[in-house]
């Protein structure tokens, strides 16, 4: 217990020292190598004790007296793996793959709580959706590491040549994501504009940040993704 505490009180330090270089309500792009070498690579003991942690803040969304709590943490959770992504050596090969999951696992379990939020107050909503904001930021920094999607939007030309010889690949898009997207446009309350925009941005993000994978994301994402902004066109929204 004295341990956890010692690492709890570690990853509040280093979430307060780093968290001014998390953007997460702008678009401008960035380059990896900008804070690179401010960001240590960690120990892999210490990415799964908090992936863990992270894995605990979803099991408790559904309980009442600690979702507060549990918030809170998964919170400081996503921004420490939003942080640590810029240095790429943290998030490669097997180091990814011991967080990847949990994270859409995140992001699904409260993206459903978002969406069925009746009765809940105000300070609920704006919990959920500052969580659900940061790990949508964090699964963009995964799938397009070098923030292809960005400095395109900025108008900035990417040639093939320059993507080539990027050194560290994107995650590999887990088939879980599929069904996340899916239900961010089932039934139940819309999900909140700035998400939507997030989740486009997203997509862009999934489809720039590695040719190959555009096949796998252009599948049942992309119909669903389609299908909404037709509807959204239709109803005179967009």
């Amino acid at each position: 217990m004295k341990d956890l505490a010692y690492l709890q009180q570690w990853l509040e330090a280093f979430v307060a020292n780093f968290e001014k270089i998390i953007a997460v309500h702008s678009l401008e792009p960035r380059r990896p190598e900008d804070s690179v070498s401010e960001i240590p690579l960690l120990p892999d003991d210490v990415l799964h004790l908090l992936t863990q942690q992270l894995t605990y803040c979803v099991s408790q969304i559904s309980r009442q007296d600690v979702v507060e709590a549990g918030l809170s943490q998964a919170l400081l959770l996503v921004k420490f793996f939003i942080i640590i992504c810029r240095n790429l050596e943290n998030v490669q090969g097997d180091r990814l793959a011991v967080f990847i999951r949990e994270v859409i696992s995140l992001l699904s379990a409260y993206s459903n709580k978002l969406r069925n939020t009746q009765g809940q107050p105000l300070s609920f909503r704006s919990q959920l959706d500052s969580v659900t904001l940061y790990a949508l930021h964090l699964c963009e920094c995964l799938f397009d590491p070098y923030q292809t999607w960005r400095r395109q939007l900025s108008g900035e030309i990417v040639s093939m040549k320059e993507k080539s010889k990027y050194k560290f690949a994107p995650a590999v898009l887990p088939q879980e994501f599929t069904s996340f997207f899916q239900e961010c446009f089932q039934e139940g309350e819309p999900f909140p504009e700035a998400l939507q925009l997030r989740l486009i941005h997203l997509f862009g993000a999934i489809i720039s940040g590695a040719k190959a994978r555009f096949s796998l994301a252009l599948d049942l994402v992309a119909l669903w993704m389609l299908c909404f902004m037709f509807h959204r066109s239709c109803a005179g929204i967009v």
